[in-house]
């Protein structure tokens, strides 16, 4: 008796794929959020990247961040950048600030900045739980 197989390519049954990654150019100098798992993202402290460090295969793996306390060392799968590079923030801050209603006025506009892209990140997380 002759029996028939059919041959299938391999690999015509499975599909491959491709989970979307949002990537960002860290440089010096740049603004981040230090994330946390024991905290809530509104208490994220904010840092400044000092220092990338490259792992063996040369893509950088971690940062070294001056934060308020002094600095830290963190991962980048940690790090959350702000919607603005370091330049942009301080073209933005006043070069004179003659009185205290002119501090009080910049730390407004900063805590706001802030509080908003807080919210960003949240709707962006919420949505991308959905999909």
């Amino acid at each position: 008796m002759l029996s028939i197989t059919p041959t299938i390519p391999k690999g015509i049954f499975s599909r491959t794929y491709t989970k979307s990654k949002v990537t960002f150019e860290k440089t010096t100098g740049d603004v981040v959020l230090i994330g946390s798992d024991n905290t809530k993202r509104l208490n994220w402290p904010l840092g400044r990247v000092i220092e990338l460090f490259q792992g063996k295969d040369n893509i950088e793996r971690v940062a070294k961040l001056r934060v308020a306390n002094g600095e830290i060392i963190r991962p980048i799968q940690r790090i959350y950048p702000l919607g603005m590079s370091s330049t942009e923030i301080s073209k933005s801050v006043p070069e004179n600030i003659e009185s205290i209603a002119d501090i009080t006025e910049l730390l407004t506009v900063c805590t706001l900045f802030r509080t908003s892209i807080l919210h960003k990140l949240i709707h962006i997380r919420k949505y991308n739980r959905r999909l």
